[in-house]
């Protein structure tokens, strides 16, 4: 009974749920890129990113079975 009497007032709900407009993004450098490397990066073809991202799963391999062979040596 209480809660029906003394409800709040529909008007003042309405305003609370008033969506902000979204801000849009904005590029700016950030430590260790410049604003320029990462425009650079971003326009970057997906043949290049692929052929870099193969070139460092590679190394990455390599380095796993370098440090196998000289794991299994020290044994």
């Amino acid at each position: 009974m209480y809660l029906k009497q003394h409800k709040k007032d529909g008007a003042a709900e309405a305003v609370k749920k008033r969506r902000r407009d979204t801000k849009k993004p904005y590029s700016r450098s950030i430590v260790g890129a410049t604003l320029e490397v990462i425009r650079k990066r971003r326009a970057e073809k997906h043949e290049v990113l692929d052929a870099a991202r193969e070139a460092a799963l590679r190394y990455f391999q390599y380095l796993t079975m370098f440090n196998l062979l000289i794991w299994r040596n020290i044994k």
